[in-house]
């Protein structure tokens, strides 16, 4: 009899550990990873899309955060990339194989690696990932926020330029902006990235609120410093993006869209960006996406960044200085 109990009292904890989730069971190093879901009433949604490098945070885009918190506006922030990335990865470590595309190509270990970047030219990975996306997708088509941010590179940019195309199709209302590293130049960012409502030249602290603030009041402004529209007059000259001068106006991201501790690969690594400076001293390179003037924040100012980060554990930094 005591026997028969001990077996069924196995039967039942077995039963129950197999109903856990693979975080549950200390299997991935991230405990919980979030649903994707995009609130209703919405000024503005910013997006990051994959892939960017993990376990990196996305400094662009936490510092449009920033400016967005300035607006007034009802806005949300989405890291899709981090996201998708966990949800890829913690799949691919519980099931103990590749992740194949439904056309039976096997894809890298890690399509986010910096070594694997070419991945992301392939159409049935991109397929595949714009699979994943659906969610995101199905909640912009559903609650139809005012605008839609997305920050692209090259990495991202095949995918960015394919989510564009879904969007124009089932949520043609949506007024689409572009920011990002592809953005870096008026001449080049239309032909990278050729569909957009608003692109983003450059830095956006000076200009990126009076657009927000006009989009938000249902208006379609035109001809502005450092933003191209499809608005814009036929005989427009371009007035290029104010630098802004003096950095310590301005505070370093936090990225509290989210709780911090996701970014971090699947192997438990994590890695803080950290902008000291913009700009070059030279900054006379053409080959050089990263041409402007050189502006440094004063180091307390640094110093307490890295403390910040430092309080909640993180303890690894990457300065993403040009110079």
């Amino acid at each position: 009899m005591f026997q028969k109990k001990v077996k069924n009292l196995l039967k039942k904890l077995k039963d129950s550990y197999r109903k856990l989730s693979y975080q549950e069971k200390g299997i991935y190093p991230v405990e919980h990873i979030p649903d994707i879901e995009v609130y209703p009433d919405l000024d503005f949604l910013l997006l990051e899309l994959p892939p960017r490098y993990i376990p990196m945070m996305p400094n662009g885009v936490g510092y449009v955060n920033n400016i967005l918190k300035k607006c007034g506006v009802r806005f949300q922030t989405i890291d899709s990339n981090v996201i998708i990335y966990h949800q890829y990865h913690s799949k691919r470590i519980l099931k103990k194989k590749p992740i194949a595309t439904k056309d039976g190509y096997t894809m890298k270990e890690d399509p986010w690696d910096n070594a694997n970047t070419a991945e992301w030219d392939r159409q049935e990975v991109i397929e595949y990932f714009l699979g994943k996306m659906e969610v995101l997708i199905s909640g912009i088509v559903k609650n139809k926020p005012k605008a839609v941010g997305i920050s692209v590179q090259a990495n991202s940019r095949k995918l960015a330029n394919e989510f564009v195309k879904i969007l124009r199709i089932r949520a043609p209302e949506v007024t689409i902006i572009i920011g990002g590293y592809d953005c870096v130049y008026n001449y080049t960012g239309p032909f990278l990235v050729p569909d957009f409502d608003y692109m983003a030249i450059g830095d956006t602290e000076l200009t990126l609120e009076p657009l927000i603030a006009a989009l938000a009041k249902g208006e379609r402004p035109k001809d502005l410093p450092g933003i191209i529209s499809r608005y814009d007059s036929p005989d427009r000259k371009w007035v290029a993006t104010p630098l802004l001068e003096d950095l310590d106006l301005v505070d370093f991201p936090k990225y509290e869209w989210v709780d911090q501790t996701i970014y971090k690969n699947y192997k438990g690594g994590h890695l803080v960006p950290i902008v000291s400076s913009r700009g070059c001293k030279w900054s006379r390179c053409h080959f050089c996406s990263e041409c402007f003037t050189f502006r440094k924040r004063s180091p307390g100012k640094v110093v307490d960044e890295i403390e910040f980060w430092t309080s909640l554990k993180f303890s690894v930094f990457h300065f993403n200085d040009s110079d």
